[in-house]
């Protein structure tokens, strides 16, 4: 069974249809990436996924289940997401945003136990943030913030990880450090991740799939050295490309 299952799913914002036909099955343990241009329906397919839009037509089932199955608190332990940029800030401090992440887990609506402190406590440790815990989150840089709300979706320790360009105003050095740690956790944990991004680079290192908006509704889904090619990001992104491989990995740059 597909931990993520789309079958003829269309998106749709107001009379605009972004996509229409995607089909995907994202295997336990696997990495899909999102690729094209903005405006393209990366993000509003991650909304749909998490069941903040509704899809136009089609069927998406999660761990075998048709979307709706699940009320927002078991939905909300399954799938966590990772927007562009973090929303207001609260007057918090950075522990007291990471905990927010534990609230889909609580017995408890109001407080939180040891063992929330424990993972919170964890997933800061593992962001690079433990030092920031007693910060207020406004007082903090963007890739600061980033790394919080990172903790946080850590914290919630959801099934499938869905992940609006999760290098945003961070170092080259941790995007790298933070894409393995994701890879390598989803796949001891036979959990998935779905990421929208501009770099084809990463999505052509870290991910086991691909679906490539190609603009005007077409999609192209299917493993990454089948969808990855010349042709097919000039199509998506109107500009040629070549390709140069080290004999291990592919990069493409556009010319």
């Amino acid at each position: 069974m597909s931990l993520l299952r789309l079958d003829n799913v269309a998106l749709q914002r107001g009379e605009r249809r972004l996509c229409q036909s995607l089909n995907l099955d994202l295997e336990h343990g696997e990495v899909a990436a999102v690729l094209g241009k903005n405006g393209s329906g990366k993000t509003t397919l991650l909304q749909t996924l998490m069941y903040l839009l509704p899809a136009a037509d089609g069927r998406i089932t999660l761990e075998g289940q048709p979307q709706g199955a699940f009320d927002r608190r078991q939905l909300a332990r399954r799938v966590g997401m990772l927007f562009q940029d973090m929303p207001p800030e609260m007057p918090a401090t950075v522990l007291e945003t990471v905990l927010l992440g534990r609230h889909p887990h609580r017995d408890a609506y109001f407080w939180e136990s040891d063992n929330d402190r424990e993972i919170a406590t964890a997933a800061m440790a593992e962001m690079g943030i433990s030092g920031l815990a007693s910060r207020q989150v406004a007082s903090l840089s963007g890739g600061e913030k980033q790394r919080v709300a990172l903790a946080l979706l850590m914290a919630q320790a959801p099934t499938l990880y869905l992940l609006d360009e999760p290098g945003n105003h961070l170092d080259i050095k941790f995007q790298l450090q933070l894409l393995r740690y994701l890879r390598d956790k989803v796949k001891n944990q036979s959990g998935g991740i779905v990421m929208a991004t501009h770099d084809i680079n990463l999505a052509a290192r870290f991910s086991d799939r691909i679906i490539l908006m190609l603009g005007e509704g077409r999609p192209v889904t299917g493993p990454v050295t089948e969808v990855l090619t010349c042709a097919n990001l000039a199509l998506a992104f109107e500009c040629e490309f070549t390709e140069v491989s080290n004999g291990e990995q592919r990069y493409f740059f556009p010319v």
